[in-house]
C-alpha cells in the first residue's frame, strides 16, 4: 500500500458508485472493523451485496464479529460483484461477459491500490472467479457467512476457518 492508497481508493468508490447510478454496496466501517475501506495487506471477498434492506443484517454482524475476533478488523472487505442481486440473479449477471469485465477491472484496480498478500474468498462462487483473476496471489476460502448465518450449527465450522487464516 503507498501513501496514496486512501485517496485513490475513495476515488474509486465515487466512480464505482457513479456507474452504478448510485446503487452501490460497500461493506462499512462499523464495530471496530473497516470493511471497504480496510488498508491490512489481506482481501476478504464475496461474491456480490446482498438486496437485504439496511446494514448490519444478523450475517453481516456473524461477519464483522468473526473478523475482528480473528485479528482482520482493518483487513479490506469487498464483493466481487458490485452490483446488488439476490442468489437467484447472480448466474444471469455472470453471463453478461460486459458486466464481469467491468467488475474484473474494479476489483483489479482495488488489488493494485491495497496490493494485498493474500485474499480470502468467502463462498465457492466467489472463489472461482478469483483464483482465475488472481492466479498469483496466494488464496484462500472460508464457507460465506450467510451459510453460517442460516443453518445451525455452522458458526463454529465458520468460525474456526477464519481462525485458521493467515495474512
Amino acid at each position: 500500500m503507498t501513501p496514496e492508497a486512501p485517496a485513490r481508493l475513495a476515488e474509486l468508490r465515487s466512480r464505482i458508485t457513479r456507474d452504478l447510478n448510485g446503487d452501490a454496496f460497500f461493506f462499512p466501517h462499523f464495530d471496530g472493523v473497516h470493511g471497504w475501506e480496510g488498508m491490512a495487506p489481506v482481501f476478504f471477498v464475496t461474491l456480490n451485496p446482498s438486496t437485504a434492506p439496511g446494514f448490519p443484517t444478523k450475517a453481516d454482524l456473524l461477519l464483522y464479529r468473526h473478523m475482528k475476533a480473528s485479528g482482520f478488523a482493518d483487513a479490506h472487505l469487498t464483493d466481487v460483484l458490485k452490483h446488488r442481486s439476490t442468489g437467484k440473479m447472480v448466474p444471469a449477471l455472470l453471463q453478461n461477459a460486459a458486466l464481469v469485465d467491468q467488475n474484473r477491472a474494479w476489483l483489479l484496480e482495488e488489488v493494485d491500490i491495497i496490493r494485498p498478500g493474500s485474499v480470502v474468498a468467502l463462498g465457492r462462487v466467489a472463489e472461482g472467479l478469483l483464483r482465475d483473476w488472481l492466479p498469483n496471489i496466494r488464496m484462500a476460502y472460508v464457507p460465506h457467512y450467510s451459510w453460517a448465518w442460516r443453518w445451525p450449527g455452522k458458526e463454529a465450522r465458520f468460525a474456526e476457518a477464519m481462525a485458521s487464516i493467515r495474512a
